[in-house]
């Protein structure tokens, strides 16, 4: 069992400057495009040629792949693409096959009018939804089997400023490119900030591929297992031992843990509201009458400096607190800010309004993440990093994929007053279960992991 603890000045500084972090950053920025370009970037594009806000509320649908990622998590844990893998190891092949993937999506979409074709606009539109969370996947693999124990709480900080660039050169960047040259040129240009991981990590070199004590302990038992069966040498035992080992024993690892339904039900509902009302923010900043220039402003200025002074407060609320009042806290923070909409929408056209708004959303969304994700992250077994912490980012993601469908179709029953309250309220089971889980034992002042090793 690993336990976090707090380092000197020093040591931190020194943490923070080793290239491997460096290397986070850089697969952060990676990671934090596609989703942006998604859910914000491509709902500015279709409000502003006038597309209705409940066929934009059906198209968050394209989010599903970063809720879902942990069904196909373990094939890319496990498989072995040919040549590939020895001329760059498992992780750099998949990285390279899922970049050319996720630039060829970004620019097909980009040759598609919404109001021509939507049926293939959204089609798209859910290939790189699932490019982005494969892609997913594979960064947060590699950054958890390049970083020691004591530097996943860094690494946690670092991972969130790396996803909070990807967010401006997804928001910032494609509005003001989307002002001056036209939609089709910004996707197009976006596409490329994939290089910005693919490169760092060639360089670096490929993680070495963890073995632990309970990995051996498990490949004995199933090998065993399988020749009493009858399995001889060949294709069906290796399928047999392939899917207990690669499949099964994941998440059978993470039901060995005291209060893991808590775990899970926590991480589903801690970002619901949030979630619910993130859908629909973009499409009432834009009916309210602010341009790109202005919303690029309050969202990807004012905003990423909240954020990222919120990162970083997340931080040092985990060494003040500990992990369960730390999440518990950013959970609150997370919840209230979406009553701060209706001042929005009673406000008008008023741009330090939209500042503050969006400045207190995402120093409280800076907060929740720097620590969710240092949390997540010490839940992990290092054997098997790709499908669990998939499985765990995937619940939190869970909401807007599903219930966020139904956004703007709320949004047009309830009003904006309501739809807001309702985000706000629908987050509140999510402290009941973080209690619970304290009192299950599922977490401790202390971030660690709960592996069995």
């Amino acid at each position: 069992m690993v336990i976090f603890k707090q380092e000197g000045f020093k040591q931190a500084f020194y943490t923070y400057t080793r290239p491997k972090m460096l290397v986070t950053f850089f697969l952060g920025v990676s990671g934090g495009f596609p989703l942006t370009l998604i859910l914000s970037t491509l709902f500015f594009w279709l409000r502003e040629v006038e597309v209705d806000r409940t066929t934009i509320g059906l198209l968050s649908a394209s989010t599903l792949p970063f809720a879902l990622k942990f069904l196909w998590a373990p094939l890319l844990n496990s498989a072995k693409i040919p040549l590939l893998y020895k001329m760059f190891g498992r992780r750099r092949s998949w990285l390279l096959v899922i970049a050319i993937g996720l630039v060829g999506a970004i620019f097909a979409i980009a040759n598609i009018d919404p109001l021509e074709n939507i049926g293939l606009f959204a089609a798209v539109t859910v290939l790189i939804g699932f490019m982005g969370a494969s892609q997913d996947i594979i960064i947060d693999a590699y950054r958890l089997e390049i970083l020691e124990d004591h530097e996943i709480p860094a690494g946690s900080v670092v991972i969130q400023f790396g996803y909070r660039a990807g967010y401006v050169f997804a928001g910032v960047g494609a509005l003001i490119f989307a002002d001056l040259w036209g939609w089709q040129v910004t996707y197009m240009l976006m596409s490329f900030v994939v290089l910005f991981g693919l490169v760092s990590v060639f360089l670096y070199g490929e993680p070495t591929e963890p073995e632990t004590t309970l990995m051996r302990e498990e490949e004995r038992k199933i090998n065993q297992w399988a020749e009493e069966k009858g399995y001889k040498k060949g294709v069906r035992k290796n399928l047999v031992t392939g899917l207990y080992l690669n499949v099964i024993m994941p998440f059978k690892e993470f039901a060995m843990r005291k209060g893991w339904v808590w775990i899970l039900l926590f991480l589903v509902f801690l970002k619901v509201g949030d979630a619910i009302a993130g859908v629909m923010t973009t499409p009432l900043i834009v009916e309210l009458g602010f341009s790109k220039m202005e919303s690029a402003f309050a969202n990807k200025t004012v905003g990423l400096i909240t954020m990222l002074i919120g990162t970083f407060l997340g931080g040092m609320l985990l060494n003040l607190v500990g992990t369960y009042r730390g999440l518990m806290i950013s959970g609150i923070f997370m919840m209230v800010t979406n009553l701060n909409f209706i001042l929005l929408y009673h406000g008008g056209h008023n741009i330090y309004m939209l500042s503050y708004v969006i400045g207190f959303e995402n120093l409280a969304t800076g907060i929740g993440a720097g620590v969710l994700v240092a949390y997540m992250s010490g839940l992990c077994n290092i054997g098997y990093t790709a499908s669990q912490y998939a499985l765990l980012s995937a619940l939190t993601s869970a909401a807007r994929g599903t219930l966020g469908i139904s956004s703007g179709a709320l949004v047009d029953s309830m009003g904006w007053d309501l739809f807001f309250i309702f985000t706000a309220v629908i987050a509140l089971p999510a402290l009941f279960i973080l209690v619970q889980l304290k009192k299950s034992g599922g977490i401790s002042d202390n971030l660690r992991d709960h592996s069995h090793d």
